[in-house]
């Protein structure tokens, strides 16, 4: 990968894909914010062409999905894409409101 396509992974991911211990990798990308509709399209169907299980998210401009980690350099050459992350799962404990019984 080059200095420039690696500005665009963070550091948890960069981190991950240096120690080689993921052939799978969960991730989330965040797109350039953009007013073409059209662009915006074209770049969301090119990311989920290239992952498994992806899924977009428009309020939060995110796409989520699954790739092989010898893939991850080819989604940091699409100019939409501003920032890829390792997904993380959040335990359900830290979704429970412990103010609010029955908050589940």
């Amino acid at each position: 990968m080059t200095e420039s396509s690696t500005e665009k992974l963070t550091d948890r991911l960069r981190l991950l894909l240096q120690q080689g211990g993921a052939d799978v990798i969960t991730i989330k990308i965040r797109l350039k914010s953009t007013p073409d509709s059209e662009r915006l399209q074209k770049a969301i169907d090119t990311v989920c062409s290239r992952l498994t299980n992806a899924e977009y998210i428009g309020i939060s401009g995110t796409i989520h999905g699954t790739v092989k980690a010898t893939r991850v350099s080819a989604l940091t050459n699409i100019a939409e894409v501003e920032s890829i992350d390792v997904e993380r799962t959040v335990p359900v404990t830290e979704l429970m409101d412990p103010e609010r019984p029955g908050s589940m």
